[in-house]
């Protein structure tokens, strides 16, 4: 083993394991992999995993990220040999005997066709020099032919074909009722239909031709209650780029958060474990900051995956951002956004708890939508203000993780003043229109007040 996969966590597995040309292919990736230390798919495109089945750049820089080393079940066996030269010649226990026989008890038991078919491909093998297997008698050359010599027209005019209506014009040219003198002016294209130039209309008679100035583009602000859009508040629908949906089921959220750091969604399984391994580490941290044991029992419960995987699961297994967020965004080290409607819920930016933040911090938020107990994983625009710090943050963040605001403050007061005008917007309900101030006035004159008698219950009876 070479000295540079020496006493390194990443290759701690291989050693003595592995060949030599599959250990340079990986120690090239690791390189790519801690400049960029990015885990995004589509920034690498993953080339080496899918050609060589080897570990590709984004998958090892999610292994220094957790620092961890790289297992050997996880590379493809054909990579497990340590010599890749030619094997040893034996011709001395070299023997097709046991092949031949085989081949002979399968031709007694298969039918007539099938026979006449393996015999065919047994005289491929045998006689070379009779069969389509032979190789050709001379080489075809492939090089060192002619030339074809192009055609190139002898006169190189530039002049248009003319139409047919020209050439009408050419061969009958007094066909046409023109006038004697011929006019100075070039030919104009629809004076054979009798249409009237446009300085021939008078002055006062024009209608100015308004200056068409381009539409900009905007921003549908209705949806229809199907669409994911539908949820999201009016001034957030501007900055939204896409929609990215997920199976609706309880583990909605974990896969929205798959499909965010560029993983399927079907890897929801691992994002659950990952999560649960961070609240184990650090649970007298966790117990603190839920106030108790019972209730850090009851999140760290709710993040195992259930049992029944195809059937129903109990509410409880999903993903509760107001308890949950903060420990995505610690364990991935980015913002973690929920945005949603007024009516549905809050929208707020958990930040993590512990550690301080990378060099630009903003380009790597995690956002989801929240849309009536469903999750979608929302993509934003660069200039997309997102909602202020939850409380949970400010009350538990750590000293060094209290600087991870200070890129989004001017973001968070743009969001406040956004939401407090829908906020306004909504609480104004439109009013039915009164005629209290124009009162319709009936020609009916005003009866005088009658008075009636007070008939006894035998008199009422008579009258009716």
């Amino acid at each position: 083993m070479e000295h540079r996969y020496k006493d390194v966590i990443l290759y701690s597995g291989l050693g003595g394991n592995m060949s030599r040309q599959a250990m340079n292919n990986m120690f090239l990736e690791e390189e790519c992999a801690r400049k960029t230390l990015c885990m995004d798919k589509k920034t690498f495109g993953c080339v080496q995993r899918t050609s060589y089945d080897l570990l590709c750049a984004c998958f090892i820089a999610m292994k220094i990220h957790h620092n961890k080393p790289i297992r050997l079940d996880e590379i493809y066996r054909h990579w497990h040999k340590l010599y890749m030269g030619e094997e040893e010649s034996n011709e001395e226990l070299f023997s097709v005997a046991e092949e031949w026989s085989g081949i002979q008890e399968h031709l007694q038991r298969v039918s007539y066709q099938m026979k006449l078919e393996i015999k065919e491909g047994l005289q491929l093998l045998a006689f070379l020099e009779t069969t389509k297997m032979s190789p050709p008698p001379r080489k075809v050359p492939t090089k060192g032919a002619k030339k074809k010599i192009k055609s190139t027209p002898k006169v190189a005019s530039t002049r248009r074909i003319p139409s047919s209506w020209e050439t009408i014009d050419s061969q009958f040219p007094d066909s046409q009722s023109s006038p004697s003198k011929k006019s100075s002016q070039p030919k104009r294209k629809g004076a054979r239909l009798g249409i009237s130039p446009r300085s021939s209309i008078p002055t006062s008679n024009r209608v100015p031709t308004p200056t068409l100035n381009p539409k900009p583009i905007l921003v549908p602000t209705s949806y229809d209650p199907s669409s994911h859009m539908y949820y999201m508040p009016k001034f957030m629908r501007p900055f939204i780029e896409k929609i990215v949906d997920v199976k609706g089921d309880v583990n909605c959220g974990f896969r929205a958060i798959a499909e965010s750091l560029g993983l399927t969604e079907e890897s929801h399984v691992m994002v659950r474990r990952a999560l649960i391994q961070k609240v184990k580490e650090h649970r007298n941290d966790y117990i603190r900051i839920y106030a108790g044991e019972g209730r850090y029992n009851y999140i760290l419960k709710g993040l195992y995956p259930p049992k029944n995987g195809s059937g129903f699961a109990p509410p409880d297994k999903s993903l509760t951002l107001p308890d949950m967020g903060h420990i995505v965004a610690t364990y991935y080290n980015r913002p973690t956004v929920e945005i949603t409607t007024l009516e549905i819920g809050i929208s707020e930016t958990f930040f993590p708890i512990r550690g301080g933040p990378p060099i630009n911090p903003k380009s790597h938020i995690m956002c989801l939508g929240l849309i009536r107990n469903h999750f979608v994983l929302l993509l934003l625009k660069d200039d997309c203000p997102p909602p202020p710090s939850s409380m949970e943050w400010n009350n538990h963040k750590s000293e060094e993780a209290s600087s991870w605001e200070d890129e989004f403050l001017d973001q968070h007061d743009r969001f406040r003043t956004l939401i407090n005008i829908e906020r306004g917007e909504r609480s104004l309900s439109p009013k039915k229109d009164s005629n209290q101030h124009n009162p319709i006035l009936c020609d009916t004159p005003v009866k005088a007040n009658e008075e009636f008698e007070v008939l006894s219950e035998h008199e009422g009876d008579l009258f009716a």
